[in-house]
């Protein structure tokens, strides 16, 4: 799938989210992300996130959909100072005409 298409899961889009970490795409993060959850600072947050992380590896742990509503349970590798970390979190998304990310939680050690 291409970052030009419309995801047609929640899965789809959080793969297709991960891909445009990976470019540091923040017009379609920005894009996918529910309007719910815009602040005024979210395209530099997102943008100086993505830069300053390398993406390695995303593995997607669990999936549950329903008609409107999403959750994916992911871990997201990632190389930041020389050194590889991990994001895994548990995402909801939401579908109103198409998918959109709602928001995260972060999966504590």
């Amino acid at each position: 799938m291409s970052l030009k298409q419309i995801a047609s899961s929640c899965e789809a889009l959080m793969r297709s989210r991960y891909s445009a970490y990976c470019l540091a795409d923040t017009t379609y993060l920005v894009t996918t992300l529910h309007a719910s959850e815009h602040t005024p600072d979210t395209a530099a947050e997102i943008t100086a996130f993505a830069n300053s992380v390398h993406f390695c590896r995303l593995n997607i742990k669990s999936v549950s959909q329903t008609a409107q509503h999403g959750q994916v349970s992911f871990a997201a590798y990632f190389l930041h100072e020389q050194k590889v970390d991990v994001i895994e979190e548990v995402s909801d998304f939401i579908y109103e005409g198409r998918w959109y990310y709602k928001h995260g939680q972060l999966k504590k050690d």
